[in-house]
């Protein structure tokens, strides 16, 4: 489901020529709150189906939300302070455990100006950080990095805009490397980076790039970049 001032059924085919597939996820795609079990240390999802997730669009009225906190004023695809709760969600609980919640009340803590129908959300997101829990939600992510691996395998070009391939994002240089193995033939590749050429000896060196394939632009990536003149 999608939220669009209201939590309405995503219905739209929208079959666009270009495809944003979000790796690690986003700010504005929500899953059920997690639950923490602190006698092992195993994180279990509280909602049935860890593949299903909802995502917010917009809002013109206050939406329920954890504490009835909500915050108007912001962008479409962001939310104030807390993202809306979503509907319709089966607690999955381990046998011999209780669900509980507890709440601290002290004087900082702001009064909701909206109702806590609907269950508890937040981010459907992986952040930066060394050891990535892709597995937490079921084949989701295995599939994006699936579709982004054949994306890779197919394209004739491909653009690097301002990534730099940092040693500690292991999966995403696995990705490339696996890809190019696959591979049938030798792609172009374009790197648009103001310091490129750590990227440049990367693509050489580790992913076996011959230079004749690779066009280096030494420029800063913004909104108003003109990228006709690269390709």
């Amino acid at each position: 489901m999608i939220y669009r001032n209201k939590w309405e059924k995503n219905n739209k085919n929208n079959d666009s020529s270009i495809k944003l597939i979000k790796l690690h996820g986003s700010t504005n795609w929500l899953i059920a709150h997690t639950s923490f079990d602190i006698n092992n240390g195993n994180i279990i999802l509280t909602n049935d189906n860890p593949e299903m997730f909802y995502a917010y669009e917009y809002t013109k009225d206050p939406y329920s939300c954890y504490r009835g906190r909500y915050l108007g004023g912001y962008q479409d695809y962001s939310y104030g302070y807390y993202p809306p709760n979503i509907p319709d969600v089966e607690l999955k609980v381990p046998p011999d455990h209780l669900v509980g919640r507890m709440m601290l009340k002290t004087p900082f803590t702001p009064v909701g100006i909206s109702n806590e129908s609907g269950f508890v959300s937040m981010p459907l997101i992986i952040p930066p950080i060394k050891h990535k829990k892709y597995s937490f939600f079921g084949s989701l992510f295995p599939s994006l990095w699936e579709y982004a691996m054949q994306s890779i395998i197919n394209s004739d070009t491909i653009l690097i805009l301002g990534y730099s391939f940092p040693k500690t994002d292991v999966k995403t240089n696995e990705l490339f490397t696996s890809s190019f193995l696959k591979r049938n033939s030798i792609p172009n590749i374009i790197i648009v980076n103001p310091f490129p050429e750590l990227i440049y000896n990367k693509f050489i060196y580790d992913f076996g790039i011959p230079k004749k394939n690779i066009n280096v632009f030494k420029d800063y990536i913004n909104e108003e970049y003109d990228l006709n003149r690269i390709l």
